[in-house]
C-alpha cells in the first residue's frame, strides 16, 4: 500500500481513534451514537460503518477481521482510476481517499458520457486483473464534482483466478453483460441524452 501513502503522524492518529472506535462496537449498530469527535458518520452499508476524518474515508467492517484476499482486492483495484485509492489497514478497517459527491441514487443526476465510458473500461480492466465485478447498482457509485464516476464498494466483487479456465470465462461473460447493463442504465443519465 505504499502507492498511496499518507504521513506517519496521520497514519498514528487514525490508528489511535480506530482503537478507540473498537472499544464501542459491540453496542447495536443502531443505537451506537458515541464515536471519537474527529470522525463524521458518512452512513452505512450490510457490511461496513463509514466515517470521514480529514480527507479520508474510514470503513469499519462489521463482521470480523479483513481477510488478506480482501486486502489484495482493495490494494488492486484501487490502481484503477475508477476505484477509492488504499491507505492504510487495520484489523478490522481501511483507510481509503474520501471521495466528494453525489451518490448515483440521487434525483436529477447528469452524467458524461466518457465518464460513463471510463467506468465500463475500469469495470472490464477488473476481470482482467481478476476480480469479478458484482453488486452493480446506482447505490455503490458517486458523481465527482469533476464529472467522473467512482466505485465505492467491492466487497461482492469476486476473485475468479482460483476457477478454471472454463469457469473462468463463464464469470467473465456474466460480467460483461452486467457491465453493459449497468453502463446502458448510465447512459440514460447522460446529458442531453
Amino acid at each position: 500500500m505504499t502507492e498511496f501513502s499518507i504521513s506517519a503522524k496521520e497514519q498514528e492518529k487514525i490508528a489511535q481513534i480506530m482503537s478507540e472506535f473498537k472499544q464501542l462496537i459491540p453496542l447495536p449498530i443502531r443505537s451506537f451514537i458515541k464515536h471519537p469527535r474527529e470522525l463524521e458518520y458518512v452512513g452505512q452499508g450490510f457490511f461496513k460503518m463509514v466515517f470521514k476524518y480529514a480527507d479520508k474515508a474510514i470503513k469499519y467492517y462489521r463482521f470480523g477481521p479483513i481477510s488478506d484476499q480482501e486486502e489484495e482486492k482493495l490494494t488492486t483495484l484501487s490502481r484503477l482510476e475508477s476505484f477509492e485509492k488504499i491507505y492504510m489497514r487495520g484489523e478490522r478497517w481501511v483507510a481509503t481517499e474520501f471521495i466528494p459527491g453525489k451518490n448515483l441514487k440521487t434525483k436529477d443526476i447528469r452524467l458524461q458520457k466518457t465518464a460513463v465510458a471510463k467506468l465500463a473500461e475500469d469495470m472490464k480492466a477488473c476481470l482482467c486483473l481478476g476480480w469479478m465485478p458484482n453488486d452493480l447498482h446506482f447505490g455503490n457509485f458517486l458523481l465527482e464534482p469533476s464529472g467522473r464516476i467512482r466505485c465505492i464498494d467491492v466487497d461482492l466483487f469476486k476473485n475468479i483466478r482460483c476457477y478454471s479456465r472454463q469457469k473462468q470465462e463463464r464469470y467473465r461473460q456474466s460480467a460483461l453483460e452486467r457491465i453493459q447493463g449497468l453502463q446502458k442504465k448510465m447512459l440514460r443519465l447522460v446529458e442531453n441524452a
